[in-house]
């Protein structure tokens, strides 16, 4: 089987210099600037205000930045200089900014760290200044005034080496977020350089490829340190680990939220390495996004792996799903309450992974390859698994809703319509839907909304809303209760075909007639449905509160 090769290099990225065709774009009320790649190759001072707040010069041809480009604009706070071409600042280029908070230099050419001209903004919470040309990252005296400071990012591909006092001078700042790079010739690291770091969140772009054993040193000096997320980028770049040492030893020791490893190349023994030590650890999220996995020549035999506590494992955008047999006792899972398994594009559940999931709450399952027939397999005993979770799958998942149905609940008001984020969720519930039915889907309208007003994209939302029969939530307190009581209805008992409940018209915004679902006239007939079958004339507290909640102050 042939197999394509894609070679990134990691470089600083330049545009060629060609004439600007445009003008910056600025607010009516002239605190903001918009000149993202217009192709300028210098600051345009003759069309910025002096009253401008924020400047954006992002993914330009600028090189360099001399005192009279930003002398005038004494009011500015942001300033976007990422994916230029700068390889000069002159010292007293930032003389007339003493307000700035958010500098980007993100991705230049600097030869060197700017400590003179960064020296008069004391004011400065983020500074991103990676993915330079710099060949050391080490900080000076300068930086001891940045006491506001929250987030910094240093380094670039040519930083080959870190030492014990390259950051120092950041002992007493207390940052959110921490990133350093280094170039893939990294090959010295003298203990101690994390040693007076305090950070919330640590992010490495660190390649141990030809120095694995600097791994283990570099976590001795996280050590009884305390992160929300620790995060690791490309830990080997370009070949796998064969090597024999615990690379990994020392994690048991560091302390923090998640743990996540983005791109790079990861075996199967790097996995095991990881795992044995995360469960001696406290460490209780664990994500590998977007690796490049491989099954090891020389594999463990049995498994190693058996008391992993986690509450979260994120398995996401991995081409090879080998990473899910990597172990095929499945002992690894038997303690994870949140199993998120997104794109790894695996088609099949072996029978000696139910048992193993117990413990899992929610299995999200969505955009991989299965099939019906596949992950409910009869011969499998699945009595014992998963009977407290809650299963997610979406397409391209060919299953066909007949291991477990599934129903799905929106709460529709006109701010859920209007966010970003919530249209993100329905455009994922249209794709759930068979055919035109959407049988699954259980809409409930917290308040009139007009079915024209939706986005274009949500044809069949706009058509649901026009003949589907759905709940609304009553605005009178006194009504609220007899909801519930619908709900359960709707929501039926599981492998029970329903027949279509009894509507009545009701219209919505004016605009034209809808059905909405009939109470029962007699609460007593609530314990069996319209097929005899008994029913439960409340519904579960814990799905009650939930929409109590999301009904109450649903945004």
């Amino acid at each position: 089987m042939c197999r394509n090769v894609l070679l990134i290099l990691s470089a600083v990225v330049h545009i060629k210099p060609t004439k600007a065709n445009q003008s910056c774009k600025i607010t009516s009320d002239r605190r903001s600037a918009d000149c993202k790649g217009l192709r300028l190759d210098h600051v345009p001072i003759t069309n910025l205000t002096a009253s401008l707040e924020e400047l954006d010069l992002s993914f330009n041809t600028i090189q360099v930045i001399s005192k009279q480009d930003l002398f005038k604009l004494s009011h500015l706070r942001v300033l976007m200089l990422n994916f230029n071409n700068i390889s000069l600042i002159v010292d007293d280029a930032f003389h007339g900014n003493i307000f700035l908070e958010n500098l980007n230099l993100f991705n230049n050419s600097l030869t060197e760290i700017p400590f003179k001209a960064l020296k008069p903004l004391t004011n400065l919470k983020v500074l991103e200044m990676s993915n330079n040309l710099y060949t050391q990252a080490s900080l000076d005296a300068s930086f001891l005034n940045f006491t506001k400071l929250k987030v910094l990012s240093i380094g670039g591909s040519l930083v080959n080496s870190l030492g014990s006092h390259d950051i120092y001078v950041l002992k007493n700042i207390s940052l959110d977020k921490f990133a350093i790079k280094t170039g893939t010739g990294f090959k010295s690291y003298e203990p101690g350089y994390f040693s007076n770091l305090d950070t919330k969140n640590l992010w490495f772009d660190i390649a141990f490829d030809k120095k694995p054993d600097m791994l283990p040193m570099i976590l001795k000096d996280l050590a009884n340190k305390t992160f929300d997320v620790l995060r690791f980028r490309n830990l080997f770049e370009f070949q796998y680990y064969t090597g024999k040492q615990d690379i990994f030893s020392g994690l048991q020791y560091v302390k923090t939220q998640l743990l996540t490893f983005y791109r790079g190349k990861f075996n199967e023994e790097v996995m095991r390495m990881a795992l044995v030590n995360l469960e001696i650890s406290s460490i209780k999220g664990l994500e590998l996004l977007l690796i490049d996995f491989a099954r090891s020549q020389n594999r463990t035999q049995g498994s190693s792996v058996t008391n992993l506590t986690l509450e979260k494992l994120v398995l996401s955008d991995i081409s090879n799903p080998d990473i899910m047999r990597f172990d095929w006792s499945f002992t690894w899972l038997n303690h994870v309450r949140q199993f998120i398994v997104w794109n790894v594009n695996f088609n099949s559940v072996p029978c000696d992974s139910w048992p193993e999931m117990q413990s899992v709450e929610l299995l999200d399952i969505s955009n991989n390859q299965l099939r019906d027939s596949y992950i409910y397999n009869p011969l499998c005993d699945i009595r014992n698994a998963l009977h407290n979770s809650e299963i997610f799958y979406k397409f391209p998942n060919r299953i066909l809703k007949c291991f477990l149905v599934i129903k799905v609940i929106f709460v529709l008001s006109r701010n859920f319509v209007n966010s970003e984020w919530c249209n993100y969720e329905l455009y994922f519930a249209q794709q759930r839907a068979i055919g035109k039915t959407f049988s699954d889907v259980i809409l409930i309208v917290k308040e009139p909304i007009d079915p024209t007003s939706l986005p274009s994209k949500f044809c069949k939302l706009k058509r649901m809303l026009n003949t589907k029969t759905y709940l609304e939530w009553p605005q009178q307190p006194t009504e609220q209760s007899f909801f519930w009581v619908q709900l359960r209805s709707v929501l039926g008992q599981p492998n029970i075909i329903r027949q279509r409940t009894t509507s009545r018209h009701s219209r919505l915004s004016s605009v034209r007639s809808v059905s909405l679902i009939e109470l029962p006239q007699d609460q007593s007939s609530a314990g069996t449905d319209e097929d005899g079958h008994q029913i439960s004339d409340e519904p579960s507290n814990r799905c009650q509160q939930t929409l109590e909640n999301l009904l109450e102050g649903h945004k």
